[in-house]
């Protein structure tokens, strides 16, 4: 069986190398001065913690866990992402880069995955791969996520591979067919058991190529469903047979995160907001791609109206609205939910403006090729440089960060210390305290030989207690007093 795809239709200059280069130079610039810095987004540093954790041996891969009074056993989210990023800081240690490269390394792999994709689609002539991978590192939600931990960054790059598989699969002969399919679903499963249900939305390929590609039968169609099924259920039937301990750990996922998000218990928004956030994640790609289509228009060329590249620019934009359509289910929907549907969105205005770009190109490095080739070793060396120059500093919480420091090299620091209420959520001080210290913070409401306030707390309310480390900028430290 042969997709329609689009073939020899396009082809590739030698400048597409010096664009190569100048969209690493981009992503780059847009992911490593954040990543080689200190302070994250609380979702990050809290999964962080918990990887960490799993490395030292606190919890376990079923039960992981966030301090020991906060979340002992962590069920927020299902394990396989922890796990992974746990064996980053077996390899590579506690330091604060750790989280870090896991995180720059699944944004990596996404791009090649891309790239992969494309050189299927366009049957080997994967130089313009750029195109896609620069459109989808510069939508805002994508570098802020790969920047800062989040579990969508593991999920996207699973589910990219698990498309790639089925796409592959479908021109393969029947072995390579039915592996590849089974190993889809296999991958399908690894995103699952990192985010959840969201990690489904590859069983749609199948059913839009059907639609959308004449070549794609029926039969076939079914018969990759079947074996991405298969490749779901017998693997999940396996690990629930050799890890029973599995069943009450997705259990208390499903009832404490994902009820609760369906219920409307965790943060609810309009049913809506996602597709508003996406229209304006999206609207600098919407906005670059309308103003090449209507140049194209006035100038009166005619390279955007072939089928096969229309045919494939509506079966990844399907993909990219199976991905990120459902999350309306949910009362809970968080912009950065978008982020694994990016790359079928980039890929879709990717093949609507590919032979526009090329076009252009052309023209343009005839003259200029030495040029531009220079503008793109300038920019890659200009990346490092600055991401050098950035190296150790600070992309959030200084201030927080300074005091943590201060606090947990106090003489006589414990492992755990109480917490004023007015600190009950404050997450990233919890995060900061264990990932940087090991420090636990107790919110039971028991004092113990230290306890943390913010500054403003009237010191009456502590008789039993002194204020030590008086220099901190946003919180007040008191030690038990010896009687």
């Amino acid at each position: 069986m042969k997709l329609t795809r689009a073939g020899n239709l396009f082809h590739t200059t030698g400048a597409d190398r010096h664009f190569m280069l100048l969209t690493a130079a981009v992503m780059g610039f847009l992911l490593l001065p954040f990543l080689v810095k200190h302070g994250m987004f609380m979702d990050g540093l809290m999964y962080a913690v918990i990887s960490m954790n799993l490395a030292h041996g606190e919890g376990t891969f079923w039960f992981p866990s966030f301090t020991e009074t906060i979340y002992p056993a962590f069920h927020d989210h299902p394990p396989l992402a922890f796990g992974i990023q746990s064996l980053f800081f077996r390899l590579l240690g506690d330091g604060f880069l750790t989280e870090r490269i896991y995180s720059l390394l699944t944004a990596v792999f996404t791009a090649f995955f891309i790239a992969k994709i494309w050189h299927w689609a366009f049957q080997g002539q994967k130089n313009t791969a750029w195109i896609p991978v620069l459109l989808w590192i510069t939508v805002p939600v994508v570098y802020w996520s790969y920047a800062n931990n989040m579990l969508e960054n593991t999920l996207g790059l699973f589910a990219i591979v698990s498309v790639w598989l089925i796409l592959t699969g479908a021109v393969s002969r029947s072995g390579r067919f039915i592996l590849r399919s089974f190993f889809a679903g296999l991958f399908i499963l690894a995103g699952m058991l990192s985010k959840g249900l969201p990690a489904l939305f590859p069983l749609a390929v199948p059913v839009i190529g059907y639609f959308l590609f004449p070549s794609f039968s029926m039969k076939k169609s079914l018969q990759s469903m079947v074996m991405v099924v298969a490749g779901i259920l017998l693997p999940a039937l396996l690990i629930v047979i050799l890890w029973p301990e599995s069943v009450r750990s997705i259990s208390t996922y499903l009832d404490t995160q994902l009820l609760a998000s369906l219920k409307g218990d965790r943060i609810v928004v309009n049913r809506f907001h996602i597709v508003e956030s996406l229209f304006w994640q999206l609207l600098p790609v919407i906005a670059f791609s309308a103003l090449l289509l209507l140049l194209s228009s006035a100038g009166k060329r005619r390279e955007v109206k072939d089928p096969d590249m229309l045919r494939l620019s509506l079966f990844f934009l399907a993909i990219g609205l199976a991905a990120s359509l459902p999350v309306m289910i949910s009362p809970k929907q968080l912009t950065f939910y978008l982020v694994p549907s990016m790359p079928y969105f980039a890929m879709a205005a990717g093949f609507l403006l590919q032979k526009l770009i090329s076009g252009c190109i052309e023209k343009v490095t005839f003259r200029y090729q030495k040029s531009i080739r220079t503008i793109s070793l300038l920019a890659f060396a200009a990346m490092l440089i600055i991401t050098f120059s950035h190296f150790g500093g600070y992309s959030r919480d200084r201030e927080k960060l300074a005091d943590i420091a201060k606090i947990s090299s106090t003489e006589g620091m414990e492992d755990i210390i109480s917490i004023d209420p007015l600190l009950y959520r404050d997450w990233s001080l919890m995060a900061y305290f264990k990932r940087y210290h090991g420090i636990s913070l107790d919110r039971s409401g028991k004092f113990r030989k230290f306890h943390l306030t913010l500054r403003d707390t009237v010191d009456a309310e502590l008789p039993d207690y002194s204020e030590v480390c008086p220099d901190l900028r946003n919180y007040k430290l008191f030690r038990k007093k010896i009687n």
